[in-house]
């Protein structure tokens, strides 16, 4: 048995030579070894704090005002984008001084090389925008006068009836001025739109389409059926079957007749409702006549009640001279659900100093789209998902229909039959004669899918060969 000095001596070596550093074992070769190296060399490292919470503020500060100074033009354009009201005038107030520095001192260069560089480019690829569109762009240095509104009560909207079939009309003799005053107050007692169209020196009356017409006959029995199909329109629905089936029917060439030496134009002017799948399905179901020549002309985000955004009066006449068109498709209202200002007073959207306000910039687009003798079918607003939008709507639509019977060469078309359920509502698919559900509208509720967009294409294309037959017999 060891004695009491061995185990003394024992631990006393052993104390000794934990004391004494491991020598470093040989790295492994290759990546492992380099890897475990730098860990456990970051291990033997203490944590310490690099920058202060003072000092991040500061570069994060720095960082913020330069992004502020090189986008200050951005940032005035989404001042200028906001809706109209007390805010959008606190956010210029401040943002519109603030960017004119920036320019003094040519901060915002480096923003403007960029842009233009952007732009020359995409012009030598054969893209970018069209020179004459840049002169409806609102100014950036506008700031509105501080908003005063109104106290006005506001009327009890009276909508026009959704259902029925699309509306025509062309007013003739009278002048606009009268023309309106009795269209507004033909107006006031109209609950239903009928679908007619005033006799201009012996024009008849629109037909609807063939198929479009038959389907309405389905329509009746469509709509006893104790099916989940029964709640959708089906008119709407007949007219998307025969879009998605096509609409070689009403694209083919009138029989006998040779394409023109220079093409008919027609000219497409909107926001985006027809910016999207329904000016490519209308340019598409003319593409193969080449009596007609499609020309698009829209702007999404835009319209009639915001001109210090985009002034489309400022675009219109230059391109009803140089395009020079027989016959102009358009579709507004989208984006003109909003209060109006003009001068230093904000009207709001619906009461009767809007709508007046209102009416006087569509009689405007009207006349100056139909200045040159051009037939102009304006597009009425569909229903919307939206409760609210959707009645709004309908109040832009009955200024629309109101507005089209003063002017001489516009026609109307109402699109509640074409893209809404039985009950005039909004609705999301239709069903078809044999079963089958097309979606008729975007997830937004708003915009229409391919499917919707060939239905309305198909009444605009047959509006457009009516229209031709009409004016080529004329000449005769």
């Amino acid at each position: 048995m060891p004695d009491a000095g061995d185990i003394e001596g024992a631990l006393s070596r052993l104390a000794e030579g934990a004391a004494k550093p491991t020598p470093a074992a040989a790295p492994e070769p290759g990546i492992a070894g380099a890897v475990l190296q730098f860990a456990s060399a970051g291990e033997a490292l203490p944590a310490r704090r690099l920058y202060r919470t003072r000092e991040v503020s500061v570069v994060l500060g720095v960082f913020a005002s330069a992004m502020l100074a090189l986008d200050s033009e951005g940032l005035v354009t989404w001042a200028n984008r906001m809706e109209v009201g007390s805010g959008q005038s606190a956010w210029l107030a401040a943002l519109v001084p603030w960017g004119r520095a920036c320019d003094a001192v040519r901060l915002s260069t480096p923003r403007a090389a960029l842009v233009a560089g952007g732009d020359r480019l995409a012009r030598a690829l054969g893209g970018g925008e069209d020179p004459l569109f840049a002169m409806g762009w609102g100014s950036r240095d506008a700031v509105p006068a501080p908003a005063s509104r109104r106290d006005l009560p506001r009327p009890e909207p009276r909508f026009p009836g959704s259902r029925g079939a699309p509306v025509g009309h062309v007013s003739a003799g009278a002048s606009d001025e009268s023309n309106l005053a009795a269209a507004t107050a033909a107006d006031a007692d109209a609950d239903v739109i009928v679908a007619t169209v005033a006799a201009a020196g012996g024009n008849a009356t629109v037909t609807p389409p063939e198929a479009v017409a038959a389907s309405d006959a389905d329509a009746v029995s469509a709509r006893t059926r104790p099916s989940a199909g029964a709640a959708e329109s089906a008119s709407a629905a007949n007219a998307a079957d025969a879009a998605k089936a096509g609409s070689a029917a009403a694209n083919a060439p009138v029989d006998g007749a040779e394409p023109a030496v220079r093409p008919t134009t027609l000219l497409l002017v909107g926001d985006s409702l027809l910016a999207g799948g329904l000016s490519a399905a209308i340019t598409r179901a003319l593409a193969r006549d080449l009596r007609f020549r499609v020309v698009p002309a829209v702007q999404a985000a835009t319209g009639l009640s915001r001109p210090d955004v985009f002034d489309w009066m400022k675009v219109v006449t230059p391109l009803i001279e140089r395009e020079k068109p027989a016959f102009v498709v358009c579709s507004f209202g989208a984006n003109d659900t909003q209060s109006i200002r003009q001068g230093d007073e904000l009207l709001e959207f619906g009461q009767a100093d809007w709508r007046a306000a209102y009416r006087e910039r569509v009689l405007s687009m009207m006349r100056a789209l139909s200045a040159n003798g051009a037939r102009v079918l304006w597009l009425g607003l569909p229903p919307m998902r939206d409760r609210r939008y959707s009645e709004h709507a309908r109040e832009l639509d009955r200024v629309f229909l109101t507005s089209s019977r003063a002017v001489t060469g516009v026609e109307y078309l109402e699109l509640g039959m074409l893209v809404s359920g039985t009950d005039g509502d909004f609705a999301t698919f239709a069903q078809t004669r044999d079963g089958h559900f097309v979606k008729l509208r975007m997830d937004d509720g708003v915009h229409y899918s391919a499917a919707g967009s060939g239905a309305i294409a198909r009444w605009v294309v047959d509006w457009v060969y009516e229209r031709y037959a009409r004016t080529r017999a004329a000449r005769r």
